[in-house]
């Protein structure tokens, strides 16, 4: 029975609730008797006192044997209604006030207009067949622990100022002058504005009106603050009829109808204290209550339970409408049925319901009864439970529950919770269900499965001791309008050949808030994975440490993940993830469609796989959805600590609309022998920002996987964010492979491919109409550390190609301050126009090891350097640099600006080999070859410089072609051709030696050559090695000004 003493007979009255060991939980409540003591005045003497105001003139009436006989002529009749006025009215306990009058009377309506609250210690009645009686006293009315009813109908009281009528004429109840009165039937208790407001309270009393009648209670609350309806320790009691309790917060009405009561205006406070009880038992039952601020507590309960002969008798209605209701302190709503259907909970709250402390609960149960021949028959469907709220706790320790109860132990086949049937227990009976555990929901299929479904209501688990197990295969499925995990669901299967079992969950939305969704197989050969699958047309949500987990430790493939939503959204470190452990075919994986998802706050999607593999497959992550948001420590990510075959991870990745990473990120890892995973991208817009990756990476001797990535619009911005594969092993690293619209890095943002070991680098391919980097930003194929891998290559297809801001494209063997001893890759760009701008920017290509520097090849229409950018091959020790090769119709270098072939060490310089229609060098700038890089100075030879351009100009004092030797090192030598070279304004084209080396050949080639403004061309030196020559074939040669 969940905590609550089972009621037999007539459960009408108090109820006290006992947990296992016999402590009685909820008694009368002596601070809350005192609260509602003080809440109104009381009057010193009991009285009844007419005003005259309707009927013969006024005055006191005298009691006879302790009853008031207040008959008709002592009012005033209009069609059916019968009206009464009195200054005063209180009865004492024993005393009975009367009301009497003709058949022809459908309503007695009494008012009280003196302005002192009335004290009901005593009994209320008619005589009247039929008639109801309408009690209205402004200055509130307080009912004692000895009041009751005695009336042929139903029976309403409040402390309102007005009655309203259906014709719309209205009584004022709280005025003694001579009222219109009307025969029309009454309509609805109002509340005005400027007057004080009024409570009724039941101190202890049992109000009970006769089968099918109805009895209201309607008050509003006190100015400071109290209730407008106040029962405490009291019972209200309506058999197959209405018990309605409505309060307002000043202004409105309280309207009567024949469906359900309503207010108009602010709802006001209703409390039910001290295990007070609202009781409107039977099939066409119904309790009301309508109000704000709503409170069921210390024991109390509103039921409308069915305990009539026979299945066919059934439960009624519980209605709640509020602002705020709470049912707490062992309180309960109770629709249940001893046989037969249980009946209808229903509560709207406009900001919140909560459920809370133990014991308290909801129930809309069907018990089953015994038949004549002693069979126990389950024959009624669980109750419907309604609960809309925006805000809904449920507490630990409390119940919902609207089931079917029987005692069954054994193994089942299926668990069925639906509006069809359900054996063992949590049985809606229609589709505006609520199926809820907050205290501990222990369910053990032992290989059967377990369903719920609750149509368009709710599913709610939650505690830590609640707990869905299906063990040896069988699988737990649920169906509803919303779902709330926060309890383990387990379908694991414990070395048993059927494998592990299914979950299924199906719903408008679903959330896992600290919830464990886990289907594992056995290690058994043939034991199969579980497969999990959630879908929801609005938001799925895991938050909290929520994990949903495939695991497979058998031989077959793994489970599978398949995820459907609106929304998906993962925060508080929670994960969706599959395992694979042991040997046999990969597979399994987890597949997302959705219009959005978001990862967050440290949560994950994962994919692994670990052992030994003999056959083929995929563990996959598949995600299509308009947007992609990782954010926040969020990632998705496949890992490999596989020993062998060919299984691999797979992440596929496609966003309709956008993808964006912030402090997050995509991964692809191989720990083992087995390769790595690919990591597949899709997506119009491309965003990565704070630190945010897309990385494929081998720690072993599998290879890492490549990265391909289709996208519109790419922008990686700040420092440590990247797109990057590497290799920290034998194993060679994976490709990175870009191709869209525009691509953009800033501030510090990165794209590489990269060996710290044996393995080779991958080579990183750019495609795109516009690409930009900015702020520091790099394009790289590095090596680094002991091994001897080679450096990735950096291929680049651009319309635009802009690298700025101290921004790099290139490749070397340092990382980081740690050198490799493998070779460079190699840089090739093709781009339409390609511009350097900036201190710092540069294409380069470096070698700091015996390992070979790679070459630098760039093709297009338009070369722009300007402000201090450089195109340079380097290296620093024995390895050569690479061949710095230019092949454009345009190419310009300004403002210090320099394309190199340097040596800093006993390594070969690099060549510089240019192809151009025309070629400006100005502004400083430089195009050359040495054996100096900054102060380091090379033992290598210089490499050599080759120009072939139709239109060669050198400008400006500083601007120079040079091959320098500083060193031992032989100087490179210059060869230029062409049809036209201008040299002016201190213009230089020379071959120099500063030490032993022996200085380079200057050769030109030209039609056409000019030399003016002290510009020279020459071969020198300032050492012992010997001077370069320098031939020129021209013809014309013009030297001038100086």
């Amino acid at each position: 029975m969940h905590g609550r003493a089972q009621q037999t007979g007539d459960t009408r009255g108090a109820v006290r609730h006992r947990p296992s060991d016999g402590t009685v939980l909820n008694e009368r409540s002596p601070r809350a008797w005192c609260w509602v003591l003080l809440l109104l005045p009381l009057p010193a003497l009991a009285d009844v006192v007419r005003d005259g105001s309707i009927g013969p003139s006024g005055g006191a009436m005298a009691p006879s044997g302790g009853v008031y006989d207040i008959n008709a002529g002592l009012g005033a009749q209009r069609g059916g209604n019968l009206f009464h006025s009195f200054s005063r009215f209180n009865l004492l306990s024993g005393e009975r006030a009367q009301f009497s009058g003709p058949d022809s009377v459908r309503n007695v309506i009494a008012r009280v207009t003196g302005g002192s609250a009335s004290s009901i210690d005593g009994t209320l009645a008619s005589s009247i067949p039929g008639a109801a009686l309408y009690f209205l006293n402004p200055a509130g009315v307080i009912f004692g622990p000895n009041a009751a009813l005695d009336v042929q109908g139903s029976f309403h009281a409040s402390s309102a100022h007005t009655l309203r009528f259906a014709d719309g004429s209205v009584l004022d109840a709280g005025s003694d002058t001579a009222p219109v009165l009307s025969s029309a039937e009454p309509a609805a208790f109002g509340f005005l504005a400027g007057r004080a407001t009024h409570a009724v309270v039941l101190n202890g009393s049992r109000l009970e009106v006769g089968s099918g009648a109805t009895l209201s209670v309607v008050g509003a609350d006190e100015a400071g603050g109290g209730a407008g309806v106040v029962l405490n320790a009291a019972h209200l009691l309506a058999d197959d009829g209405r018990v309605q309790l409505g309060s307002l917060d000043g202004v409105g009405e309280f309207t009567f109808s024949t469906t359900a009561p309503a207010l108009s205006g602010a709802g006001g406070g209703i409390s039910l204290l001290g295990a007070a009880s609202v009781n409107a038992g039977g099939p066409e039952g119904a309790a009301y209550l309508r109000g704000g601020e709503i409170r069921i507590d210390e024991g109390s309960h509103v039921g409308n339970r069915g305990d009539g002969p026979g299945p066919s008798y059934t439960g009624g209605l519980v209605d709640i409408a509020g602002t705020r209701v709470s049912v707490a302190g062992g309180a309960y709503l109770d629709a249940g049925r001893v046989a037969g259907d249980a009946g209808t909970i229903r509560v709207r709250a406009s900001e919140s319901f909560t459920l809370s402390d133990s014991y308290s609960g909801l129930f809309a149960e069907s018990f089953g009864f015994t038949d004549t021949d002693g069979t126990f028959v389950l024959h009624g469907n669980g109750g419907t439970i309604d609960v809309t709220a925006p805000s809904i706790r449920l507490g630990d320790d409390t119940y919902v529950d609207a089931r079917s109860l029987l005692s069954y132990s054994a193994l089942f086949d299926d668990w069925v919770c639906s509006p069809v049937s359900c054996p063992p227990a949590l049985s809606p009976s229609a589709a505006r269900s609520r199926i809820a555990s907050g205290h501990g929901l222990l369910i053990d299929g032992r290989g059967g499965n377990v369903r719920f479904d609750a149509g368009d209501g709710e599913i709610v688990t939650s505690g830590s001791r609640s707990v869905i197990t299906t063990n040896a295969g069988g699988s737990v499925e649920m169906h509803a309008g919303q779902v709330s995990i926060g309890s383990l669901i387990d379908a694991t299967a414990t070395n048993d050949t059927r494998g592990a079992g299914h979950i299924a969950v199906d719903a408008g939305s679903i959330t896992l808030d600290q919830g464990y969704l886990l289907a594992s197989g056995s290690s058994s050969p043939s034991s199969t994975s579980g497969d999990i699958r959630l879908h929801a047309s609005g938001d799925l949500q895991l938050n909290n440490y929520s994990l949903v987990q495939s695991l497979s430790t058998g031989t077959t493939a793994g489970g599978t993940i398949d995820i459907a939503a609106g929304r998906l959204a993962l925060n508080g470190s929670s994960s969706l993830s599959t395992t694979k452990l042991g040997g046999g075919d990969g597979g399994g994986g987890i597949v997302i469609r959705a219009d959005s998802v978001d990862i967050g706050e440290h949560s994950s999607i994962l994919a692994n796989t670990y052992g030994s593999y003999g056959g083929e497959g995929e563990t996959d992550v598949d995600i299509e959805a308009r947007q992609i948001s990782v954010h926040d420590g969020g990632r998705i990510e496949s890992s490999s600590y596989a020993t062998s075959g060919s299984s691999t991870t797979r992440t596929r990745i496609v966003a309709s609309e956008s993808l964006s990473i912030d402090s997050g990120g995509i991964f692809s890892q191989a720990y083992a022998t087995g390769d790595g995973g690919r990591i597949d991208i899709t997506a119009p817009q491309l965003s990565l920002s704070g630190g945010a990756q897309i990385s494929a990476s081998t720690r072993a001797a599998g290879a890492a996987g490549s990265i391909d990535v289709q996208s519109e619009r790419i922008t990686l911005d700040g420092e440590g964010t990247a797109i990057a594969t590497d290799t920290v092993a034998h194993g060679a690293s994976g490709n990175v492979n870009l191709q869209g619209t525009t691509l953009s890095l800033s501030d510090g943002a990165r794209i590489s491919a990269s060996t710290y070991d044996l393995g080779a680098a991958g080579v990183v391919r750019l495609e795109f109409s516009a690409i930009t980097l900015d702020g520091a930003s790099s394009v790289q194929a590095r090596t680094a550390g002991a091994g001897a891998g080679a450096g990735g290559a950096v291929d680049v297809y651009a319309d635009t190609l802009s690298v700025r801001g101290g921004s790099s494209l290139g490749s070397s063997n340092r990382i980081d301050g740690v050198i490799g001893s493998g070779a460079a890759g190699s840089v090739s760009i093709h781009a339409g126009t390609l511009t350097l701008s900036g201190a710092g920017s540069e294409i380069a290509s470096t070698t700091e090891s015996s390992g070979a520097g790679g070459n630098i090849n760039l093709q297009g229409t338009t070369l722009s350097l300007s402000d201090g950018a450089r195109i340079s091959a380097s290296t620093y020790d024995l390895g050569a640099a690479g061949v710095v090769r230019l092949d454009f119709a345009s190419i310009t270098l300004d403002g210090a600006s320099s394309v190199q072939a340097r040596t800093a060490g006993a390594g070969a310089g690099g060549a510089v080999d240019v192809y151009a229609d025309t070629l400006s060098v100005r502004g400083g700038s430089s195009l050359g070859s040495s054996n100096r890089i900054d102060d380091v100075i090379g033992s290598g030879a210089a490499g050599s410089v080759s120009i072939h351009a139709g239109t060669l100009t050198l400008s400006g004092a500083g601007s120079e072609i040079a091959s320098t030797t500083e060193s031992s090192g032989a100087g490179g030598n210059i060869n230029l051709q062409g049809t036209t070279l201008s040299l002016s304004d201190g213009a230089r084209i020379s071959a120099s030696t500063y030490d032993l080396g022996a200085a380079g050949v200057v050769r030109l080639d030209f039609a056409s050559i000019t030399l003016d403004g002290a510009s020279s061309v020459q071969a020198r030196t300032a050492g012992a090695g010997a001077g370069g020559a320098v031939d020129v074939y021209a013809d014309t040669l013009s030297v001038r000004g100086g």
